[in-house]
């Protein structure tokens, strides 16, 4: 879970080496969705190549939910 400035997003980090590195599942999205959050899908081999890159996405998303948040 990422939090700032009241806005709230999970990020599922797909692909981690145990049990818990497959996606979540779409009822898991749904979950999500019902209780007001959205969730970031992340693969890890893509934070691997290129970090930098994927934190600028994060952010993307981060400001995505402002506007939304708003109307709400």
């Amino acid at each position: 879970m990422v939090e700032k400035a009241g806005l709230a997003f999970g990020i599922d980090i797909i692909g981690y080496p145990d049990e818990l590195g497959g996606a979540i599942d779409l009822e898991g999205y749904r979950m999500f969705a019902r209780a007001g959050l959205s969730l970031f899908p992340l693969p890890l081999s893509a934070w691997e190549r290129d970090a930098a890159r994927c934190y600028q996405a994060i952010k993307r998303h981060w400001r995505n939910l402002a506007p939304l948040r708003a109307r709400n």
